[in-house]
């Protein structure tokens, strides 16, 4: 993983907003980010984040919806903007 600096929405220099590398072929890149729901199963879809988790508690009808732009970075405890995401797999 790595952390670069990107602005606003994640996509310019300039706030401070760390640029995230999550490499999915190892265990430490699938189980540290998760959609803001804590679930790690999530995949990459038309510049969002779409969790089968989320969208069958949705199915089931909770009041969730399926589709993030941000990953929950587990260790940090922060939100991470979809903007600022690259994914390895």
């Amino acid at each position: 993983m790595s952390a670069d600096r990107v602005g606003p929405g994640g996509s310019e220099p300039g706030d401070g907003r760390r640029r995230v590398v999550v490499d999915r072929r190892n265990s430490t890149g699938r189980w540290r980010y998760a959609c803001p729901n804590g679930h790690v199963n999530w995949d990459r879809t038309n510049g969002h984040v779409w969790c089968p988790e989320c969208q069958r508690a949705r199915d089931a009808g909770e009041d969730v919806d399926a589709e993030h732009h941000e990953l929950l970075d587990k260790k940090r405890d922060e939100l991470v903007p979809w903007s600022a995401v690259e994914v390895i797999d």
